[in-house]
């Protein structure tokens, strides 16, 4: 048999032992952090997208992939002692992403999480953060105690199997069972107006009233001390242009995104708060409802004026 030497101290057999529990632990890690975990916040927000699956289902394969490939790499080429440590992290950093998901996340009234940071107390991350700590050091430490430690490297291995096999059932569930999941996204968010959305248009945009036109240019999560009056201060021969606008320097959004956003400001009509026969609508219910069932706008034709809107879609 070949001497060990300095040229082929990579490719020993002690290296090649650790590439079955590597592999495994590299791909269900990644593909539970960058393909999962995408995949279920998609299907369980649809009406917040505007664009399809396969606008990003290749790139998050392409990165869980990548991910994967360098964690085996390191579990493979780090020394003996460095593995001993490096391999139980990652079984811990497996452990605590299934238990964070599972158990303890709270609940987000919107995907962005805009009130997260005012309602969740420091204690909670506090206690999150020492969870993780305490947990992935407990497997460190059970990894090298003598009397568990072939143990807990068998139970390691059964561990990853079971939360690689739970995260592609949840993969499966929300692939079958979330309506509109793989539909084009003109179709899923614009439904039976994506032929001609409402609140997507240029029409007439250049053209204005003789006399007593009305602009209001309403920008949602524009802070007005961090963004809005250093600016005014630093160019006022542009604002200074805009004479006879009302600046309402107060008026905020209790949205994350642009289309409930403004819509909510526009009109006082909540996202979620349009029903019909006791269902809550979605995003195109509310697109193209919201603008045409509210009164402020309501009053402005009634006088007699022309309404014309121009917003994001999202």
């Amino acid at each position: 048999m070949p001497t060990l030497t300095p040229k082929n101290k990579f490719f020993s057999q002690e290296r090649f032992s650790r590439l079955p529990a590597s592999i495994l632990l590299a791909v269900v890690l990644s593909i539970f952090v960058f393909v999962v975990a995408p995949f279920e916040i998609y299907c369980n927000n649809l009406a917040e997208f505007k664009f399809s699956l396969s606008d990003f289902i290749g790139i998050i394969l392409l990165f869980a992939l990548a991910i994967a490939a360098a964690i085996t790499a390191i579990l493979y080429f780090v020394p003996k002692c460095v593995y001993d440590y490096v391999y139980p992290a990652f079984v811990g950093v497996l452990l605590m992403f299934f238990l964070q998901t599972n158990f303890l996340n709270g609940s987000l009234s919107s995907l962005a999480g805009d009130d997260m940071e005012a309602k969740t107390p420091i204690f909670t991350y506090v206690l999150n953060t020492f969870i993780w700590v305490a947990v992935i050091a407990f497997i460190i430490v059970l990894f090298k105690l003598k009397k568990t430690g072939g143990i807990t490297a068998t139970a390691a291995l059964v561990l990853t199997i079971a939360v690689g096999s739970s995260q592609v059932a949840n993969f499966a569930l929300s692939a079958v069972s979330t309506e509109g999941a793989f539909d084009p996204a003109i179709d899923r968010v614009y439904g039976e107006y994506s032929s001609n959305p409402r609140f997507l248009t240029d029409k007439d945009i250049e053209k204005f009233g003789s006399d007593r036109n009305v602009i209001v240019f309403c920008v949602d999560r524009f802070d007005t001390k961090l963004y809005c009056e250093p600016a005014m201060e630093k160019y006022p021969e542009t604002f200074g242009k805009l004479d006879g606008f009302t600046f309402y320097s107060d008026a905020t959004s209790i949205y994350g995104n642009t289309f409930p956003a403004v819509g909510y400001m526009m009109s006082g009509i909540e996202y979620h708060s349009i029903t019909c026969d006791g269902k809550n609508y979605d995003r195109k219910y509310y697109f193209n409802s919201v603008y045409n069932e509210n009164k402020t706008l309501s009053v402005l034709a009634d006088a007699g004026y022309s309404v014309k809107l121009y917003s994001e879609d999202y």
